[in-house]
């Protein structure tokens, strides 16, 4: 049991204790209730200092404890988790029995999402490096084995999510908890070419080549080595022409025994996005509980963490951008003639099992996996490998305000 779980046992307890001994009427705790849990935000207000004021234990009757950290007892109906997260932070800050709680970084990821939607330069320094701190969070994923695929009777699967196989990880490996930020890929790469502006919003508008050069640039930083290599000449946000895309392609290798940061293949991305389970989406066969997608994202994305995680405490596989994966499709481009209108639809997975897969040796074209934000939902389903659609989604030096990724690391 780490630190803070028993300290949020502790919290627990008082509260708990507290109760028992509260000379309160049963109608000024509905009173609570119904100002805390109202939609309007100056209710919600009244009700925090009516808790501060007459009963602060009864405040941790509204929070919950997740992944280490404090979040919202999802078993209330919060209209909006940012706007009520930023006052329940402001409460817990004048709460006696909190101070030990906060001072252990448990409110660090309420802070996180509370801060998600501000703009870059309005972070003060500590804000900023809080930020950058927890969008590099890695989530260790064990060795094992999973069926990848489709679902068995899963109606709207489509044909290349077939056969359903056994995929076997014979070594554990890191994956960040979030897609990757703004704020972190500012920080690494001093731009910001994102269509949809928030500190903790997603970072989007890039191609498959820029993700891999930010990786590297990432490793460096860390101290870490860098995992690919036939990058040297390219620069950032470049236009290239097909040819020139397609030759760079051909020269990008993985580098022998490199320990730095790279994306998911597109077997890990699975794995990870199942978290264990096998639900329709990442956490949940509740679309709402764990995904911004076409049916209730506004047409932007979202900053990361707001929603439900999966069963490894990884956030937002499903929906908000779609994530860049290692692995190239199985078709062979040769130039501008034969890049645009066709149907990518990849290969059918084998049907054996495979162990650690790389995927096609070769192949111009890139998966993404997980969906975004414009999708419905039979294209945000955790088997929806992304590789259907008949518009350059998949083309590496193409970009898209519903691209992303998250990045990896391998281990020993």
């Amino acid at each position: 049991m780490s630190m803070r779980q028993q300290l949020w046992q502790t919290v627990q307890q008082k509260y708990l204790d507290g109760l028992d001994s509260m000379s309160l009427s049963q109608d000024h705790l509905d009173k609570i209730d119904s100002l805390v849990l109202s939609p309007d935000v100056s209710r919600l207000r009244q009700g925090i200092e009516l808790i501060l004021a007459t009963s602060p234990e009864y405040l941790w009757r509204f929070l919950d404890f997740e992944n280490d950290s404090v979040k919202l007892n999802a078993s209330f109906p919060w209209v909006s988790h940012q706007q009520v997260e930023a006052i329940f932070l402001d409460a817990v800050k004048q709460e006696p029995t909190a101070k030990e709680l906060y001072a252990s970084g448990a409110f660090e990821s309420m802070e996180f999402r509370v801060l998600g939607y501000r703009a870059l330069d309005e972070l003060s320094e500590p804000e900023r490096d809080l930020c950058v701190r927890l969008s590099k969070e890695m989530v260790h994923v064990p060795a094992g084995e999973f069926m990848m695929g489709a679902l068995d009777g899963d109606c709207v699967g489509e044909d290349n999510e077939f056969p359903r196989h056994i995929v076997v990880f014979t070594n554990a490996f890191l994956v960040g908890r979030y897609p990757v930020t703004q704020v972190l890929w500012e920080s690494v790469m001093d731009s910001n070419p994102s269509k949809f502006k928030g500190v903790n919003r997603p970072v989007e508008n890039m191609s498959w080549f820029d993700c891999l050069v930010f990786c590297n640039a990432l490793s460096k930083l860390e101290g870490f080595s860098p995992v690919y290599a036939g990058l040297e000449s390219y620069v950032v946000g470049s236009n290239l022409s097909v040819d020139a895309a397609i030759l760079l392609s051909d020269n990008i290798t993985l580098v022998e025994g490199a320990n730095g940061y790279r994306l998911l293949t597109e077997a890990e991305w699975e794995y990870s996005a199942r978290g264990g389970e096998y639900h329709h989406y990442s956490g949940s066969d509740n679309i709402d509980e764990v995904a911004w997608y076409q049916g209730n994202s506004g047409n932007e994305t979202h900053s990361v963490g707001q929603k439900k995680s999966n069963g490894f405490g990884l956030y937002d596989m499903s929906g908000n951008v779609a994530e860049w994966c290692w692995d190239p499709i199985d078709c062979i481009v040769h130039g501008e003639s034969d890049l645009h209108g066709r149907l990518r639809s990849g290969s059918k997975y084998p049907n054996t099992t495979r162990i650690n897969p790389q995927g096609p040796s070769h192949g111009f074209y890139r998966i993404n996996r997980g969906g975004c934000l414009f999708y419905d939902s039979g294209r945000i389903r955790v088997s929806f490998r992304g590789i259907e659609i008949e518009d350059d989604a998949n083309d590496p030096h193409g970009i898209a305000c519903g691209g992303g990724l998250r990045i990896a690391r391998s281990l020993p």
